[in-house]
């Protein structure tokens, strides 16, 4: 399960669950891009109904320090774009599936910005006993003798970002299948972080919890047993978004 933050900015408060980013090298992902190109949004956004009930999205990309993108939509004109799916920085088409009948929906992609820590890994031990206390997933109280860091860059420029991508995180059970997680935040206008997994021998990282910006901890609980579970985060911030895409669904069939 995906954890949300209530601070977030208002398109990703009633994000679905499913997000997933693609597994990129950790460290500095992309080389350093000079100019427009590497903050570009993506482009000829187009939506168009499949046989099934399903609603097939197609773009193209431009930029060339993405970390992912957010595939966004809503169903009323004048809404809030809600997230759908994350997806890798490379993807250039989304199934929406088993959408409602007779609905207008409406669809926009924002790139992620941000490049990732190192990634850290834990082997989680065997499922707690029935009945025992959960733990509380969510941020950690702050460690005695913390300090910020005193080394904040801003995300928003190609000849910084990599400076700003979090720095020394570390993980720890805290339960047999409960992670803590701490970094250092060093970047200056990040939107908020992201935190992303891949447990066993899954090649993808998947987000689990959008954070607050100047986030530093994490606490993910039921974390599947007996697993090899890696981990990175990510700071952030949303590109400008691309076209708006929208198509209207026929009635339903009975």
């Amino acid at each position: 399960m995906m954890t949300m933050h209530p601070r977030l900015p208002s398109p990703l408060v009633a994000a679905l669950l499913c997000c997933a980013l693609a597994c990129r090298p950790h460290g500095d992902e992309t080389p350093a891009a000079a100019g427009s190109d590497a903050f570009a949004p993506a482009s000829d956004l187009s939506a168009e109904l499949a046989a099934g009930g399903h609603i097939d999205l197609r773009w193209k990309n431009h930029a060339r320090e993405a970390g992912g993108q957010f595939v966004e939509f809503n169903m009323q004109a004048g809404e809030e774009f809600t997230l759908l799916e994350a997806v890798p920085a490379e993807a250039t088409t989304l199934r929406h599936p088993d959408v409602a009948a007779e609905t207008a929906f409406s669809y926009r992609v924002r790139t992620v910005f941000g490049r990732a820590s190192d990634v850290v890994e834990v082997a989680t031990q065997a499922a707690p006993p029935s009945g025992a206390p959960p733990l509380e997933e969510g941020a950690l109280p702050p460690e005695s003798g913390t300090a910020p860091s005193a080394l904040a860059r801003p995300l928003r420029n190609a000849e910084t970002i990599a400076e700003a991508r979090p720095a020394g995180l570390t993980v720890a059970l805290a339960a047999t299948t409960t992670a803590d997680l701490r970094w250092k935040d060093r970047a200056s206008d990040e939107e908020g972080y992201l935190v992303e997994m891949a447990a066993g021998d899954a090649r993808e990282f998947k987000v689990c919890a959008l954070l607050p910006a100047d986030a530093t901890s994490f606490r993910k609980i039921q974390l599947p047993p007996n697993a090899r579970v890696r981990f990175r985060v990510r700071a952030y911030f949303l590109g400008t978004p691309s076209n708006v895409a929208s198509v209207t669904t026929p009635p339903s069939r009975t």
